[in-house]
């Protein structure tokens, strides 16, 4: 008999079944978080939308009140458009405008900053007079202002043509708030606002007349009560002003400072000659903006702390070793670059309110302690600071005084470098360097990539940098590292550029709410100068020739003595503090537009360039018959040759404009415009780009996917389409605007070419990115001649000139396709060329 299987009575324990998938937390994994679909009712939605209109109102509001205060005025800058307009005139109106208004000026300010507190408004103003003749100045003074006053001359036929190259660098550089006004009462504002509106967007379509005491002060409430906000162009003017009129990225995010008074320190030790060349710019003045961080985490490395940098424009980048001011508590604050490493890094002592203190030689002994005990930088920064950017500022200010002995780029070298020269004398319109590029611009557009094999050196040794590929997109550029420089490893590159920007924007957003929270509890500061105090900044000792530089271009050339009121003042200097990783060197890449007057010349520029090939053609066939002329022969024959420039010119202007106007509108004077001039890749450039102004030599290359190769041009092209103009520069966050001027060289009758100087206006455009990964290859075409066309083969002449070169070349050149998608290559050398 089969015994039964045991089976379980109804006393038997019966284990739960595990049921993971069923798990409430699998359902819902975040269950305090609300969920995305939730739907408000009436109540709860009337509540959401008056709760934020509340945090609206308190945010508008505490921006209101934290604009024109004592320790934060609003800075508005005064630029005429005309050398006749009295400047000083508009600034007195705006002292007088009310009966008890509060003027504070500074006896010895270089820049002579008139401060004026409205008991009306209750509002504190900086009233900065800037000159129309300074281009560079005016347009520093825009980066620094919160307001620009711009003052139009009543006549309108006042107006001269510089102040159109003027307001298109300052509408293309950006600024923040704008103002036109008239110092006159019988002007047509209707009229004047029409000619300016025809190049130049009107902000708020409004020109104000600034003719009395309350015109004056209604212009000043219309400022206080405005919101800061940057002014974008819109409308038909938005292209030829430039693409947004915001400055530089992280405006609000930086440190300014207008210098009042610079001095040289000098470090007095006997027994060490090297520092008998060196001396200490110490700068003074009020800071604005953000509060400068004087200590930055990320910009450590290593066990030796880092101070911080700050920004001289034109100049570089420094290390600041000291810095000395006087808080709102009376309290004179102390911070050197020695003391990093105490966790009281900030020394104070009490300073009454009517006493007026000297900070620099207070304390003698700190200060040598700070030099003797300063700390070491990079090699690479050094080399930012002295030698990248030690000639900007002097060539910006046309070489009035010689470049620093420290500089790399002197004026020998620029004009060894740089083929864009002028003619001086009067007989010569253009000069042999000018033609020349015209010629050399004219064959690259009709035969663009095309090279010549040279047959004196071997085609294999020529092209040797070069790498044959069948097509060139969609082909993979074999980049190697070790195919790169040794300095190359030393360029600072981001894995996402556009994201790491993003990231450090709310990183200094979230560390400046600490340090303004941490100074609400404690009352104490430890790693930041408030803004709005008087501050006064030590630099690391540089050479004494860069010093005297600064020194000399910033300051008054008499002593106070001898100095008139009506005198002009010196160039402006602003000092801005620098945003981490910008002062490491990287690949910046620009987009860049030709300027309209550029791209209406390029029917003028094809006539020159042929008559130039003209010309050419003759003189070299001439030049076996004809002996050499000299003397007032060789003069003759320039005229000549000038002569025919000017008929083709003429004769191509009057098919043109006279067909409307029945005459040809010609000026011998000035043919084309400087700035349709063609442009070279490698030519030297200046070039500001936000804070900075520097001095560079930018390759072109069409733009591209920033994962792709970018086929790199060897001129500007003169067209509405974008160019990309790659340089090596220091780290820059977009949104960056970009002008870029040209640097002539003039050449007089005797054939010698002149100091460097700063010329036009010839690109605007913005920063890019900042990626030395991004590849810009150089393309070429080796074309000949067809001798004999078969059905299935082609002798072609002067492709090579060397039957070894056509036996290197044939596994280069046999996947090449050609027309008609028919495969081919080299077969074999035929005599001196080659059979396909």
């Amino acid at each position: 008999m089969a015994r039964a299987p045991h089976r379980s009575g109804p006393l038997k324990q019966q284990n739960k079944k595990h049921k993971g998938a069923r798990k409430s937390s699998d359902k819902n994994p975040k269950p305090h978080r609300v969920t995305k679909n939730k739907i408000l009712n009436k109540d709860q939605r009337r509540l959401l939308s008056k709760q934020l209109r509340i945090q609206k109102r308190l945010e508008v509001k505490n921006l209101e009140a934290s604009r024109g205060t004592k320790g934060n005025p609003i800075a508005c800058v005064l630029i005429p458009l005309s050398s006749s307009i009295p400047t000083h005139l508009a600034q007195l109106l705006f002292q007088t405008c009310e009966p008890n208004t509060e003027v504070i000026k500074k006896p010895d300010c270089l820049q002579n900053v008139v401060t004026i507190r409205s008991q009306i408004l209750n509002k504190y103003f900086n009233l900065i007079c800037a000159y129309s003749d300074d281009l560079f100045g005016c347009l520093d003074l825009a980066n620094f202002a919160d307001w620009l006053i711009l003052l139009v001359p009543s006549n309108p036929s006042e107006i001269p043509d510089s102040v159109h190259e003027l307001l298109t660098a300052i509408y293309a550089q950006g600024f923040t708030n704008a103002s036109y006004a008239v110092l006159s009462s019988n002007s047509n504002l209707k009229e004047l606002k029409q000619i300016l509106e025809y190049r130049f967007p009107v902000p708020e379509s409004t020109i104000h007349q600034l003719n009395s005491s309350a015109n004056a002060l209604n212009l000043l409430r219309h400022i206080a009560s405005t919101n800061p906000s940057s002014f974008h162009v819109k409308g038909k003017n938005a292209k030829v002003a430039g693409q947004s009129t915001v400055a530089h990225t992280g405006a609000r995010y930086r440190t300014r400072l207008l210098v009042d008074s610079i001095e040289l320190i000098s470090k007095n030790n006997a027994h060490d000659d090297i520092t008998k060349s060196e001396v200490s710019v110490c700068l003074r003045g009020r800071l604005h903006g953000a509060p400068l961080i004087l200590f930055e985490e990320l910009e450590q490395n290593g066990s030796v702390l880092v101070g911080p940098h700050v920004h001289l424009t034109g100049w570089g980048d420094f290390p600041l070793i000291e810095a000395k001011w006087i808080d709102n508590y009376h309290l004179q604050q102390t911070w050197q670059i020695s003391d990093l490493n105490t966790v009281e890094n900030i020394s104070t002592k009490y300073i009454p309110p009517s006493t007026s203190v000297n900070l620099t030689n207070e304390n003698e002994d700190c200060e040598e302690d700070s030099l003797s005990d300063e700390m070491s930088v990079d090699d690479s920064r050094e080399s930012t600071s002295e030698n990248q950017w030690n000639a900007s500022e002097a060539i910006s200010d046309h070489l009035e005084s010689e470049l620093s002995g420290n500089s790399d780029i002197e004026c020998a070298s620029i004009a060894s470098h740089t083929a864009h020269t002028m003619a001086a004398s009067a007989t010569s319109t253009f000069s042999s360097a000018q033609l020349a590029k015209f010629r050399a611009a004219r064959m690259e557009e009709m035969f663009p990539d095309e090279v010549e094999t040279p047959s004196n050196i071997p085609a294999s040794e020529r092209f040797v940098k070069y790498c044959g590929l069948p097509r060139f997109q969609g082909s993979v550029w074999p980049a190697e590292k070790n195919w790169l420089p040794k300095h190359y490893q030393n360029i600072a590159c981001f894995r996402n550029y556009h994201r790491n920007r993003r990231t450090m924007i709310r990183y200094i957003e979230q560390k400046l709410a600490d340090f303004q929270s941490a100074y609400k509890s404690t009352g104490n500061v430890f790693k930041y100068i408030p803004s709005g105090v008087d501050v006064e900044l030590l630099l690391q000792p540089v050479s004494r020739d860069l010093g005297e530089s600064i020194l000399s271009h910033h300051t008054f050339p008499q002593p106070n003595e001898a100095r008139k009121p009506s005198d002009p003042r010196p160039h402006p200097l602003i000092v801005w503090s620098l945003l981490p990783h910008e002062t490491q060197m990287s690949v910046c890449h620009f987009t860049m537009f030709r300027r309209a007057s550029a791209i209406h010349a390029v029917s003028d520029l094809v006539v020159i360039a042929n008559a130039a090939n003209k010309i050419t053609e003759s003189s070299s066939k001439d030049n076996g018959i004809c002996a050499l002329e000299f003397g007032e022969e060789a003069s003759t024959q320039v005229e000549r040759e000038d002569k025919s420039i000017h008929d083709a010119l003429i004769s191509h202007r009057y098919k043109i404009d006279g067909r409307k106007s029945g005459k040809a509108l010609y000026d011998p004077k000035m043919p084309i415009p400087l700035e349709a001039e063609p442009i070279k890749s490698k030519d030297l450039m200046l070039i500001q780009a936000g804070i900075r102004r520097f001095v560079a030599a930018p390759i072109y290359s069409t733009p591209s996917n920033p994962r792709e190769k970018a086929k790199f041009e060897s001129f500007f092209p003169a067209s509405e389409s974008s160019t990309v103009a790659t340089v090596y520069a220091p780290v820059m966050y977009s949104p960056v605007n970009v002008l870029q001027f040209r640097i002539r060289v003039t050449e007089d009758e005797d054939g010698e070419l002149s100091s460097p100087y700063v010329g036009e206006l010839v690109a605007t455009g913005s920063l890019r990115s900042v990626d030395p990964s991004h590849l810009i290859i150089k393309r070429i075409f080796l074309s000949g001649h067809p001798y004999k066309i078969n059905q299935r083969h082609v002798v072609v002449r002067y492709m090579f000139h060397n039957p070894a070169d056509v036996l290197h070349f044939q596994v280069i050149l046999y996947s090449y396709p050609l027309t008609l998608l028919r495969g081919g290559g080299l077969k074999n050398p035929f005599l001196l060329s080659a059979s396909i």
